[in-house]
């Protein structure tokens, strides 16, 4: 069970909705009408027994798992203006020595996505999230620390990927972290077509800088690439099942896993 302290019991709830349905999503560039509401719960499971050393290398290292789920919910507070409200839990275990695990886990990401632009059916947005953490075992404080985000995002609806609807979507951020390694610089890509009238498959890239992190004689970095499908269920309710894995590296772990998610959109 995941543990949050010092937390109201609206917050205390959605955590629960957390647990029930997994989690976890990268917002995008764009925004929700006016009124409406979106949530996209997700599990990723992951598990690694190879790190990328200061030249790229893959090389052996003890088994780490994670088990992390996040909720994104979004409320249209107006043409221009998206709410964010992103609980997380994690569960982590790591193989000695020493060996460690943990389950109460969490934090909560609270922010908000402006309209920038708009040139034809393009929006141009703005992101900050700033996460809380809550309650951590000593052993995995990195999963954990306070943070804030900021993000500039693009998105271009209407286009044909393979003669299909689809969509693009591109983003830059910065996050500044209470960590050893204070700075990340992150860049993501989505594409995102309609395979069947009720199917739609993404496609994601991410590549990750630690730019200020000592010691390092190569910026570490992280690159990781997922795929996945949605598919519509009944009354409203999407499933989400796909995978990911990373693609290259410096000083970093690499991962590979499952994806799977429930999104609702009114």
């Amino acid at each position: 069970m995941i543990v949050i302290s010092k937390v109201s019991p609206f917050v205390l709830a959605l955590v629960v909705l957390v647990a029930a349905l997994g989690v976890r999503a990268e917002a995008g560039a764009f925004l929700l009408e006016p009124g409406h509401w979106q949530v996209i719960s997700t599990m990723r499971l992951s598990a690694s027994r190879l790190k990328y050393d200061g030249s790229g290398r893959p090389q052996p290292e003890p088994l780490y798992r994670k088990t992390e789920t996040s909720t994104l919910i979004e409320y249209g507070l107006n043409r221009d203006v998206t709410l964010m409200l992103v609980p997380t839990g994690r569960h982590v275990a790591m193989e000695g020595p020493p060996a460690a695990e943990a389950w109460n886990i969490g934090s909560l990401d609270v922010g908000a996505r402006w309209r920038v632009h708009d040139f034809g059916a393009t929006v141009v947005s703005f992101q900050g999230l700033v996460r809380v953490p809550a309650r951590s075992d000593p052993a995995f404080l990195p999963e954990n620390r306070g943070r804030s985000e900021l993000r500039l995002g693009l998105g271009r609806p209407g286009l044909s990927w393979l003669g299909r609807d689809g969509f693009a979507d591109f983003g830059m951020a910065w996050v500044k972290r209470n960590d050893p390694w204070p700075d990340e610089v992150r860049a993501d890509v989505t594409l995102g077509w309609w395979q069947f009238p009720d199917q739609l498959m993404l496609m994601q890239w991410f590549q990750t800088y630690y730019p200020t992190a000592p010691g390092q004689m190569h910026t570490p970095s992280q690159t990781k690439f997922e795929a996945s499908s949605v598919s519509k269920l009944a009354y409203g309710w999407s499933l989400q099942l796909g995978s990911f894995a990373s693609i290259g590296g410096v000083s970093t772990r690499y991962e590979r896993g499952t994806v799977i998610g429930l999104w609702r959109k009114f």
